[in-house]
């Protein structure tokens, strides 16, 4: 009977206790249906800038980093230089660019491509006289002259197959590549002065600078101008991350974050998701009771192809994903918050890159003004529920942070409305 008893005391122990659970899970979501978040999505394409985008609403709202974000931040920037770097060596190669190479005017240019196209010419005729219509036709005789539009990166390529490349810088790329890799951030690697100094004197070689003028045509970071002006600085022993570091820093987001912090008295929840296509599926999840969507598109990729697809245009695979998102059954009624981002890049490259070359429809005098525009319009034209909700535009430089600050005084307005 003991034993009876004591079971029986045991149970109603376990019931009270599960009830006493109960009652405080019910005062808990009665406590945060009375509690007012409001929760915003940030979405959009691969490299578009979101994650920098949240780390301003951090820095803004008085988030902030964490000593431990700054300290784990040191190796990943210190991998954004060196694969900076690592990326510009390949491109020489694949660009075909000699170490060295002089950019000459378009005229100079055109010179010295005619003179080689007449040696060429000279030397196919010699070749006929004193060989067989064959050997005349050896592939590797034609490709002496690469077939590119651009008089200028035809004479590159000219010379990279024909003269000698400068041996110091040879090994200096060579000592750049063997130093990192991927695995460099994960192992807490340091760069040490002759990589530093091989860096430096890749960096200021007029071919390379060359290669960076023709980024477009390459994956390179956005930030690797940033990396290489401050090269001595983050390769110090002591160094420390700034704000400015971190905001330029890139590490892809390959998970669901959640951001809390309060704006003007009220609780806000943002969720950042990875923009890559393959990280697209865990974004339905979070679609319920969202108040509005922050949608960021890299504007300035217009003439660049994203990185799982090397034939798909930045911009149009931004504008395709933001048809899908704005007219999704869920959020027929949000408002969406749209970001074109990276403006600065997009200033000065509209000074020499076209957009008619991508978008043909673009048949405007080419100015900041036109081109931003043209773009604003293209992706409000995608509502289809322009009588339910609204697209709000706006211009941004995600780096920038009084720019960002200005540019959320005027979003929060919006949703806090």
């Amino acid at each position: 009977m003991g034993c009876a008893a004591s079971s029986e005391v045991d149970q109603t122990a376990i019931t009270a206790t599960s009830k006493a659970i109960d009652k405080d899970l019910q005062l808990e979501r009665r406590r945060q249906e009375t509690e007012h978040v409001t929760k915003l999505l940030i979405l959009g394409s691969g490299e578009s800038g979101k994650s920098t985008i949240l780390k301003q609403m951090k820095i803004i709202h008085g988030v902030g980093f964490s000593s431990q974000e700054v300290a784990l931040s040191r190796s990943a920037i210190l991998l954004n230089m060196l694969t900076s770097m690592i990326s510009l060596i390949h491109a020489m190669d694949t660009l075909e660019i000699p170490y060295g190479f002089q950019v000459p005017t378009l005229e100079e240019a055109k010179e010295a491509y005619a003179r080689v196209v007449a040696q060429n010419d000279a030397y196919h005729s010699k070749t006929a006289v004193e060989s067989s219509e064959d050997h005349v036709n050896d592939p590797k005789l034609d490709d002496t002259l690469p077939a590119k539009q651009d008089v200028i990166a035809c004479l590159a390529s000219s010379e990279y197959r024909s003269m000698t490349q400068k041996s110091d810088l040879l090994e200096s790329a060579k000592l750049i590549t063997s130093a990192g890799g991927v695995e460099f951030g994960f192992r807490g690697g340091e760069i040490g002065e002759d990589v530093l100094g091989a860096i430096t004197e890749l960096w200021e070689d007029s071919g390379v600078q060359y290669c960076y003028s023709r980024r477009n045509e390459f994956r390179l970071l956005d930030s690797c101008a940033y990396w290489m002006k401050h090269r001595a600085r983050i390769c110090m022993e002591a160094y420390v991350p700034t704000q400015e570091d971190i905001l330029n820093m890139r590490i892809m987001t390959i998970n669901v974050t959640e951001t809390k912090f309060v704006v003007r008295g009220s609780k806000w929840a943002v969720y950042d998701v990875g923009g890559q296509r393959t990280e697209r599926k865990k974004w339905a999840q979070h679609f319920d009771d969202v108040h509005a969507i922050i949608y960021v598109c890299p504007v300035s990729g217009y003439d660049q192809v994203i990185n799982e697809d090397a034939k798909t245009n930045q911009v149009l695979e931004s504008l395709n994903l933001f048809e899908t998102t704005c007219n999704h059954p869920l959020f027929k009624e949000t408002d969406v918050i749209l970001f074109l981002n990276k403006i600065d890049i997009l200033k000065e490259k509209i000074k020499t890159r076209p957009v008619s070359d991508s978008f043909p429809d673009f048949a405007e005098t080419q100015t900041f003004e036109s081109v931003s525009n043209y773009f604003i319009h293209k992706f409000q034209s995608l509502n289809k529920y322009p009588n339910e909700k609204t697209i709000y535009p706006h211009l941004t430089w995600a780096t920038n942070t009084d720019q960002i600050r200005f540019v959320f005084a005027a979003v929060s307005a919006i949703i806090m409305k």
